[in-house]
């Protein structure tokens, strides 16, 4: 039996990880807590063999004003929790960093990518793995998971804006693309691998195969018993979105994890390490 510590209680990940692994009541005991106030600093973790951490700041326009924020929750808040996983003897942490690491909105993401983030939530995530890095031991595995876009029912962000949009038009472009997303339940299965196999490193779990947002528009309107034509006589209009706008770019352009010769390494049966 291993005891789960998992942080966000209210977040997305982090209430389908809870959900998937209470499947396996014989493996996993889970305990979800927020960390919105300072009340976890006083909950006893030497009862934890590993904490995934997820929350964080997400999905909130980013100003002047609000830019600590993102430092004060997505590294200093990480950090310290780490800090207090290591000393109460937890042998393992697992954060959930992002893609935004990389500071694109398209391309081709290798092994050998630098990271370079431009917006306040990459920086602050980039610089809560330097840290957890520096504290990686024999004694306390640190995993750093820099998932794609997360997408399945009930998902906020990007991905909601494409179901509405779905919904709402009559037609819709046959603009050709690839996309690197992830599946929460395979998120959720990828992190009990993580769980068991005390993984450490840098990993870039995404689904088998890249998808077309033109298709996944198409598909979500399936699923909504409505039917949503593709035409190329659209795609003009697509192309300046994307070539215009940092929106269109995100939502049309390709930006995928590829592992040269070895792409199953960066989907979720393997991993990839770093």
């Amino acid at each position: 039996m291993r005891n789960i510590l998992i942080t966000g209680k209210t977040g997305y990940i982090a209430q389908q990880l809870a959900e998937y692994l209470a499947c396996f009541p014989e493996k996993y005991r889970v305990t979800s807590i927020s960390v919105r106030s300072d009340t976890w600093k006083g909950l006893d973790l030497s009862q934890f063999d590993t904490v995934v951490h997820t929350a964080g700041i997400v999905h909130k326009k980013e100003t002047p004003e609000n830019a600590s924020l993102y430092y004060k929750v997505n590294r200093d808040l990480t950090v310290e929790l780490a800090e207090k996983a290591k000393s109460s003897g937890v042998r393992a942490f697992i954060f959930l960093s992002s893609v935004s690491v990389y500071g694109i909105d398209e391309g081709v993401i290798t092994r050998m990518t630098p990271p370079n983030p431009v917006t306040h939530y990459g920086k602050s995530k980039l610089q809560a793995e330097e840290r957890l890095r520096s504290m990686d031991s024999d004694m306390f595995a640190v995993t750093i998971v820099r998932s794609p876009m997360v997408y399945g029912n009930g998902c906020k962000g990007n991905y909601q804006a494409l179901v509405r949009l779905a919904k709402l038009l009559p037609v819709f472009a046959s603009y050709e693309n690839q996309r690197s997303l992830i599946r929460v339940d395979r998120l959720s299965r990828f992190l009990s691998q993580a769980i068991d196999g005390k993984l450490r490193g840098i990993y870039f779990p995404q689904d088998p195969e890249y998808f077309c947002t033109s298709h996944i528009l198409q598909q979500i309107a399936a699923e909504s018993g409505k039917r949503l034509p593709l035409t190329p006589l659209l795609n003009p209009i697509v192309h300046m979105a994307k070539s215009c706008t940092q929106k269109g770019r995100k939502a049309f352009g390709s930006l995928i994890y590829k592992g040269g010769d070895c792409v199953e390494k960066f989907c979720i049966e393997s991993g990839a390490s770093g």
